[in-house]
């Protein structure tokens, strides 16, 4: 029972991993307040399932990729025209993306022909390391998690990546050196809506089927998952990757635990936003409160 759990947790955590790293590089680093990236979420689970049902009799080893790409460039098509939003037609961001998210909300609609789609006659592509039967995905999600934390341990150490941070505490830096800050602006957009799109692509090839509110509410998991982690891992570092990891894991932890004690599913997000009150009440000082829209 304990093992099964633990299972749980792993395979939780390392779906909706690419997610938080998404929020962890637009919303904590960078300060942006991006809710457009529910709806690159679902464009990452809409496109891959598309491109999978195109490849659906190619050989696994030039589907796969194809899908994962897919899911990526979804997410980073979202980005993409939230971005341009705000540079080219001078909207505040977060404007940008509220708008964006109702743009893709007819533009997944749309591709999806309905608001749900199965994947049941498709192939799998996360289930064909089926070491573990109850949970035939978690090898492959695993093999994910432990790429993403290199690629991006690796991707925070460039200057790109430090620039992100860099944007976060003072966006003014780039002009005094002649560097374009809607170039930092925009790569770092894209980079992380791309990130959601492969969460979106994991969650829909675990649950079998795609659905155009499966990304509801989970910009509030991204942000308590990172409130989390910055409450549990205190480090003065600008950057640190064991944040959303540890994030991940905790929230899923409590999650598990509220499932065991009987805690009703449709009450989980007031304990979201409880738990977000009471950690920022706790934590948040208010020298920060106007660079930290969302608290991280």
């Amino acid at each position: 029972m304990i093992q099964q759990s633990l299972l749980l947790i792993l395979e939780h955590a390392a779906i909706h991993f690419p997610l938080v790293l998404a929020a962890y590089t637009v919303v904590s680093l960078m300060k942006v307040p991006d809710l457009s990236l529910e709806q690159a979420y679902i464009s990452g689970a809409v496109f891959s399932s598309n491109m999978l049902i195109l490849t659906h009799s190619w050989p696994i080893y030039f589907s796969f990729p194809v899908v994962t790409i897919a899911s990526i460039f979804g997410g980073m098509f979202v980005g993409l025209v939230s971005s341009s939003m705000t540079h080219y037609l001078r909207f505040p961001h977060l404007l940008s993306s509220i708008l964006t998210a109702g743009i893709f909300h007819g533009v997944n609609q749309f591709s999806l022909g309905s608001s749900n789609m199965s994947l049941s006659r498709y192939h799998n592509l996360l289930g064909y390391l089926n070491f573990l039967p109850r949970n035939p995905e978690l090898p492959e999600l695993l093999i994910f998690f432990g790429l993403l934390c290199i690629l991006m341990y690796l991707f925070y150490q460039t200057q790109l990546g430090i620039s992100l941070a860099v944007h976060g505490n003072n966006p003014r830096f780039f002009s005094h050196y002649g560097i374009s800050r809607h170039f930092i602006f925009t790569l770092g957009i894209l980079f992380s809506n791309g990130l959601a799109g492969l969460g979106g692509f994991f969650d829909a090839q675990t649950s079998g089927f795609v659905d155009l509110n499966m990304g509801a509410m989970k910009v509030l998991f991204a942000i308590t998952s990172i409130i989390l982690g910055r409450t549990i891992i205190q480090t003065n570092r600008p950057i640190s990757l064991w944040i959303p990891v540890t994030g991940s894991a905790a929230y899923i932890v409590i999650i598990q635990v509220l499932l065991k004690v009987g805690f009703n599913l449709k009450y989980f997000t007031f304990v979201h936003s409880l738990l977000v009150i009471m950690i920022l009440a706790l934590t948040l000082k208010p020298k920060n409160s106007e660079s930290n829209h969302l608290g991280v």
